[in-house]
């Protein structure tokens, strides 16, 4: 009962010297700015001094030097709630230690990540990641990580070329009159979510078929997208077999200079002697021949079985369609993964997880182009491109599942290849590389950025760790005869961002975790708010040029 008395008393008296001070101050200044009369006493003795007879009254300038008092408290009150953060992810920021390792994002010249809500001393400068750094990005439907990170990201690469992959036509009305001012931009959309889906170029997938690794490389892509998502294999054999043959088959129309449809026909006969010609006198082939012949040679049951099963992964080949945009035709130009990797150009390549065809020729096509580029790179001073290639690979669990991407992703950055793979979540990502490539993915990017929408516990508790603990204070009251209330001060570690929290992450914030830096909430920008709005709006309200055969010009929709 004592300490709250005296917690009474300290209080009034407080209250009593603040109102003393709001007394005495509007006075002074009226003492020494308007002309009134000498303030008398301090103010501690001005409230006496004002009930005393014969002290001067009250001057009337006073009274308006009040009133400006007060409206600049209200002020400055209304700029503090304003400034106070409202939303307990902001408010939590403020527990997130701070790191000098921070600095290294703000001098960076990569993609925006976002302006850090709680920064370095007072300051919350704006952070992108660096020109070698890889970046990987999970946010649920809905969360605008489209616009708040792969447009500006693609808008802002203005040299050097530019990949692009997603669902929808979004990001390419936004980049496509932008991005011409930089070179050719490819739009790779045999679906027509952006065009009329008229194949307007070509590119040629034996391009990747050099050797027998990369006709491996192509047909496990091909091989991959011809099953649904997380299908397990029904004879592990026949997989295996089948996409080896048709590797095979691949690497002799290749050495033959033949199309890619070649191999149909030869799957359809099993028993044609072209392609086994073909490799024998290819040299270094040999072996892939007499391989290619035992297949052959099998008795009819097993070979069925290794046939059937290349035929259903290129069961696409004898759809016009797809044939348009890998053989080619009239007039048309033939897009050269290795000569794009030096260029200004834009690769836009567009598909829809339902269609696991157009899928297959996205991912064979990207991989094709990161691989040229690896290997012309390594060629180049430094083995890093002059101008780095930026791989903006939106909804890459659904478009662009490529599995061998986690293996290469570090070793990207040292070849000036910087890609912003985004996902929807921590399930896709394993959906797409396996519960291993997920986790390779996710450890070798220099950025990972969550951006809400995400229910999965385990993914949010590995981000609640990665935040760590504060000291949570509390306090605790006993009572004894002798001295009466007691206060005690205590603390408990808890989890800076707990999983409720990050679950419920509002629109506009993400939780950026760097390397060789601790984890920061960031405020994301979404393009329309952005230093490049009034660019994008004028270059997507002009009008598109129509698709010629010239180095500068855009393939666009007719």
């Amino acid at each position: 009962m004592r300490d709250e008395r005296s917690m009474a008393w300290i209080l009034i008296g407080v209250l009593g010297a603040a109102a003393a001070l709001m007394l005495w101050l509007p006075w002074w200044l009226a003492e020494h700015v308007s002309g009134a009369e000498p303030v008398p006493g301090g103010p501690l003795t001005i409230v006496k001094a004002l009930r005393e007879e014969g002290e001067p009254e009250w001057p009337g300038a006073a009274t308006w030097w009040a009133a400006a008092l007060v409206a600049v408290m209200v002020v400055l009150l209304v700029l503090v709630i304003w400034r106070m953060p409202s939303r307990s992810v902001d408010r939590a920021a403020r527990r997130l230690p701070r790191d000098s390792g921070l600095r290294r994002y703000v001098t960076g010249k990569g993609p925006r990540i976002g302006r850090v809500v709680r920064g370095l001393g007072n300051r919350r400068p704006v952070v992108h990641a660096t020109e070698e750094d890889q970046i990987v990005v999970v946010a649920g439907p809905r969360t605008g990580k489209t616009t708040a990170l792969a447009i500006p990201a693609a808008v802002a690469h203005d040299t050097g070329p530019l990949v692009v992959t997603s669902n929808k036509r979004d990001i390419y009305d936004h980049i496509v009159n932008l991005r011409s001012a930089n070179g050719r931009v490819w739009l790779f959309d045999p679906l027509g979510l952006a065009s009329d889906g008229v194949a307007r170029w070509w590119w040629n997938p034996l391009q990747m078929t050099r050797d027998i690794r990369g006709a491996r490389r192509l047909a496990a892509i091909w091989n991959r997208e011809s099953k649904d998502p997380g299908a397990q294999a029904d004879n592990a054999y026949f997989e295996a077999e089948g996409s080896d043959l048709l590797a095979s088959l691949l690497l002799a129309a290749s050495s033959g200079g033949l199309p890619v449809s070649a191999i149909y026909p030869w799957l359809a006969r099993m028993n044609d002697p072209e392609p086994v010609e073909i490799l024998r006198h290819t040299p270094g082939c040999e072996l892939v021949a007499e391989g290619l012949q035992g297949r052959q040679d099998l008795d009819g049951r097993q070979r069925d079985g290794i046939f059937g099963t290349a035929r259903k992964i290129v069961a696409w080949l004898d759809d016009p369609t797809a044939l348009a945009w890998i053989e080619p035709g009239h007039d048309r130009e033939q897009f050269d993964p290795s000569s794009f990797a030096t260029s200004g150009d834009t690769l836009v390549s567009l598909s829809k997880e339902s269609e696991g065809w157009a899928t297959a020729l996205v991912t064979a096509l990207t991989a094709s182009v990161m691989v040229d580029t690896e290997m012309k790179a390594a060629k180049m001073p430094g083995g890093r491109l002059q101008r780095p290639m930026l791989g903006v690979l939106d909804e890459a669990a659904n478009v662009c599942r490529w599995r061998e991407l986690p293996d290469l992703y570090s070793h990207y950055g040292s070849r000036g290849i910087v890609l912003m793979s985004l996902f929807q979540s921590w399930a896709q990502m394993v959906e797409a590389f396996g519960p291993e490539g997920a986790e390779k993915l996710w450890s070798a990017s220099n950025v990972r950025i969550y951006a809400g929408g995400v229910s999965d516990t385990t993914f949010l508790q590995r981000l609640s760790d990665l935040a760590g603990d504060w000291d949570h204070p509390h306090w605790s009251r006993s009572t004894g005869r002798r001295h009466g209330a007691t206060y005690s001060r205590s603390t408990d570690r808890r989890p800076i961002y707990d999983i409720a929290t990050l679950g419920s992450m509002p629109p506009g914030r993400a939780l950026a975790v760097l390397s060789a830096a601790r984890p920061v909430l960031v405020e994301l920008q979404r393009w329309f708010d952005g230093p490049d709005a009034n660019r994008i709006r004028r270059a997507m309200a002009a009008p598109t040029s129509a698709p010629a055969s010239t180095s500068t010009d855009v393939d666009v929709p007719a």
